[in-house]
């Protein structure tokens, strides 16, 4: 027996530079998510059903490449109702 999920109810990603986060603020406001908090440091937003929490890493572990092979996450996909406004 298990249980039955609705959706993923967060995800948090870190990020290395301010542009980062300025990136994925207009992605969540593009997708008409509701912004919870909204710093340099820090961006938040909600919407269908899914929240999307972008910090910046600390300074002495911003020069970390990414190396997707390596464990973590390797990408997030969001499904649209449709491709209208794109």
């Amino acid at each position: 027996m298990g249980i039955e999920i609705n959706g993923i109810a967060h995800i948090q990603l870190t990020v290395n530079s301010s542009t980062s986060i300025q990136f994925w603020r207009a992605l969540c406001d593009f997708m008409s998510m509701s912004t919870l908090l909204d710093h340099d440091d820090v961006h938040y937003s909600i919407g269908g059903h899914t929240g999307v929490l972008v910090r910046l890493a600390p300074e002495e572990k911003r020069s970390t490449s990414f190396d997707q092979d390596t464990i973590g996450l390797h990408h997030v996909c969001f499904r649209a109702r449709s491709r209208e406004g794109c």
